[in-house]
C-alpha cells in the first residue's frame, strides 16, 4: 500500500461528494420528466445518476408526508391571524 492513497481516497471521496451536491442542487429544480435525461448528459456514472435519483426520490417522499401538517398549520396559523 502506497503512502498517498489513503489521502487520494478522501480527495476522490470528496470530489463524488461535491459532484453528488452540485448535481442535486440542479436535478431538483428540474420537472420531473427532465431529471433523468439530465442526469444520464451530467453524472458521468450510472451509480452517480442513480444515487442523485434516489435522494430525490427520498426528498420528494419527504415534502409529501410533510404536506399535510403544514397545510393543518398554515391553517391554524390563518385562524389566529383573524
Amino acid at each position: 500500500m502506497r503512502h498517498d492513497e489513503p489521502e487520494s481516497n478522501l480527495r476522490a471521496a470528496d470530489d463524488y461528494e461535491r459532484e453528488l451536491h452540485r448535481l442535486l442542487d440542479a436535478a431538483i429544480d428540474l420537472p420531473p420528466e427532465q431529471v433523468r435525461p439530465f442526469l444520464e448528459k451530467a453524472a458521468g456514472s450510472p451509480e452517480l445518476a442513480s444515487e442523485v435519483e434516489g435522494l430525490l426520490r427520498e426528498q420528494t417522499s419527504s415534502d409529501d408526508s410533510l404536506r399535510p401538517h403544514l397545510a393543518g398549520l398554515v391553517s391554524r396559523l390563518a385562524d389566529i391571524a383573524a
